[in-house]
């Protein structure tokens, strides 16, 4: 079954335009790096100007919600309409294959190095814990500043990290 989908996702994507497979692969880029399956219109539409080339001119967000769309008729993803309470109705898309798929089948290169991101910034997240128990707690000004030292290198890490997602 696993092999008919990328089978099915491979044949739609060998002739989709370069911003369809952008828009697709935004959508695998943010699912993959937060661990989250749905998203809105205009997280994708963010996503996608983060990865677009820097000498090509980008979509309309109208565009790209257009796009998700044609990709939902293809059944590449889901999507369904949320309430935002003031700010209105919202739809959010899902893929229905899995990250790793989309990314090998739209840019291979580039979904490579975003694993070795990731993969670099669980092993930080390791290497920090690792830290935390071998660390003896005392309340000596050397061991405080210490601590400040580690929040700020910490906090600067995952401000790193949020910067390289784009999420707010």
């Amino acid at each position: 079954m696993e092999q008919l989908q990328k089978d099915r996702a491979n044949l739609v994507l060998s002739t989709a335009s370069y911003h369809l497979k952008l828009a697709y692969t935004a959508l695998a880029r943010i699912t993959y790096l937060i661990d989250e399956p749905w998203h809105s219109t205009s997280t994708i539409y963010d996503q996608y100007c983060k990865i677009i080339a820097k000498n090509v001119k980008p979509l309309t967000y109208r565009r790209i919600s257009e796009l998700l769309t044609e990709l939902e008729n293809t059944g590449l993803t889901v999507s369904h309409t949320a309430s935002k309470g003031r700010q209105g109705y919202g739809t959010q898309y899902k893929l229905t294959l899995s990250p790793e798929i989309v990314g090998n089948a739209c840019f291979p290169d580039f979904w490579k190095k975003l694993e070795e991101s990731k993969k670099q910034h669980e092993l930080n997240i390791e290497y920090e814990s690792s830290l935390d128990l071998l660390r003896p707690r005392s309340g000596s000004s050397f061991f405080k500043s210490t601590d400040r030292l580690v929040k700020s290198l910490r906090r600067q890490a995952d401000d790193e990290w949020k910067d390289f997602v784009d999420i707010d």
